[in-house]
């Protein structure tokens, strides 16, 4: 089964919670702290395979305001 997804910029969004904030997304460079419209605690997947690394990210903070911390890298 296909996850449904869209197009945010750079980013691309595979889950929303029922308010549409992003949940699960992934891309190839992380968005900036203090970006808006992103759940508490979402993943972000980087998947900077041309610069050939990869990492896992969590959010922390509000919706209104994110900061992201790194949980592991390739």
């Amino acid at each position: 089964m296909a996850l449904h997804f869209e197009k945010t910029g750079s980013i691309t969004v595979y889950l929303r919670d029922e308010i549409g904030d992003i949940l699960f997304a992934s891309g190839t460079t992380l968005p900036s702290n203090s970006t808006t419209g992103y759940a508490k605690g979402w993943v972000f997947i980087d998947t900077n395979v041309a610069g050939g690394t990869g990492s896992f990210n969590l959010t922390k903070g509000t919706k209104t305001s994110c900061t992201f911390s790194l949980v592991t890298q390739a």
